[in-house]
């Protein structure tokens, strides 16, 4: 029977999820050295195992309440799911699907997850708001401190290369662009870069040649430069508008320089020398000459020998 106590209920679901998870993660583990080749049974790899079972355990009890219930998953979990995803592409070349569907076992974590549903049911009303809320914030906090373990560990090399459909990938390529509220911030710069270049990292060791299309790199960098306000954000923009619109451009790489971004503040030194402008150029050039001072030193060095900036094209730094 439920309690009338809120959270008290939580109390005990928190204590059986935890319980669960350690049975979990006892199969998900079990599971992996039984199936991989013995030299790949390494530390690394199975710290990736015991963070990727964490994520997949926790998703899983969403999922399953959030189906049974007939809710929709929101943007911030889904935003979220993402994130760890595109970590471990870039740090093992698998992608969280991939991870579990080559080293785990969805049979067994079904039952296992089910069985779980089911008890919570039994001791809980069903679909209560604040049920299925503890359920988003166990996810939360756990795929969060999945990304913060992720960011200590090393890179793996040592897992075997993924097979491909190059076709699946430019669909999942289109998708992202297409959800940017459901994709990371480091996600949307990647896929910025990926039209601006032609080249699209989808993970380690896997890249993908996509059309480039600036006008939609700069809609990337405009979004991302609205979520974050941040200098680097600025200074990213200003640099992708140079070929669409210099004044745009000039005012991005002015608004970093004030946010303090070392980078703009050079280009606007710099910039400013173009213009024969010295006196707002060692405005700029004073802010970052502790920093960056070989790159101003040989600013200054270039002005006194042939009068400007030796990357000068009609005023503005190439």
């Amino acid at each position: 029977m439920a309690s009338n106590f809120p959270f008290f209920d939580i109390f005990l679901i928190l204590g059986f999820l935890e319980l669960q998870f350690m049975k979990f993660k006892i199969i998900f583990i079990t599971l992996l050295i039984f199936f991989i080749p013995r030299c790949l049974g390494d530390k690394l790899i199975i710290k990736y195992v015991e963070q990727v079972a964490e994520v997949d355990f926790a998703y899983s009890m969403y999922n399953s309440s959030m189906k049974r219930c007939k809710k929709t998953s929101s943007n911030e979990l889904l935003l979220k799911l993402n994130e760890v995803d595109f970590v471990l592409r870039r740090k093992t070349g698998y992608s969280l699907l991939e991870f579990i569907e080559v080293y785990g076992n969805r049979m067994s974590t079904k039952k296992l997850i089910e069985g779980i549903y089911s008890e919570i049911q039994t001791r809980n009303n069903k679909c209560s708001d604040i049920r299925l809320k503890l359920l988003t914030d166990y996810f939360l906090q756990t795929a969060g401190n999945v990304l913060i373990s992720f960011s200590k560990m090393n890179t793996i090399f040592s897992l075997p290369a993924v097979t491909r459909i190059e076709t699946d990938v430019r669909k999942i390529f289109h998708q992202k662009i297409n959800s940017l509220k459901q994709i990371p911030i480091v996600e949307i710069k990647s896929l910025a870069s990926a039209l601006e270049t032609g080249l699209y990292k989808y993970s380690l060791g896997y890249f993908l040649k996509v059309s480039i299309k600036v006008n939609q790199s700069i809609h990337l960098y405009r979004h991302i430069k609205n979520k974050l306000k941040s200098p680097m954000s600025y200074y990213s923009l200003a640099k992708a508008l140079e070929n669409i619109s210099k004044k745009s451009s000039f005012e991005n790489y002015l608004t970093a320089g004030k946010l303090n971004s070392n980078d703009a503040q050079l280009w606007l030194g710099n910039y400013f020398a173009c213009k024969k402008d010295f006196k707002n150029m060692y405005v700029w050039l004073d802010k970052v000459k502790v920093k960056k001072a070989n790159l101003v030193i040989d600013l200054i060095n270039e002005i006194d020998e042939y009068g400007e900036p030796l990357n000068c094209i009609d005023g503005w730094p190439n």
